[in-house]
């Protein structure tokens, strides 16, 4: 099967829309794509978006996300830091 092209692209920044009552707390509110979740068969499942007013991410579906027309940038959301953790889990550098 194909995979279908999603239509947020990481980064995006989206507004929350939507009629779940689950979501009622974060609708209306501009957040970013920051992951995309899909299935084996590359369906896409939803995304993990950045809420700006709160700072807390949460997973939604195509379906509750406009286009704003405008984008972030990567830096905004990853310092560039990282870590190292050896096989049982422990940090290294």
């Amino acid at each position: 099967m194909a995979q279908r092209a999603t239509l947020f692209e990481f980064y995006e920044k989206v507004c929350i829309s939507s009629t779940d009552g689950e979501l009622a707390e974060i609708n209306g509110q501009l957040a970013a794509v920051l992951g995309k979740s899909v299935e084996d068969d590359g369906t896409l499942v939803g995304y993990a978006v950045h809420i700006y007013s709160t700072g807390e991410c949460w997973s939604v579906k195509e379906r509750d996300l406009i286009a704003t027309g405008e984008f972030d940038r990567r830096e905004t959301f990853h310092s560039g830091a990282s870590i190292r953790v050896d096989e049982g889990g422990d940090v290294i550098g």
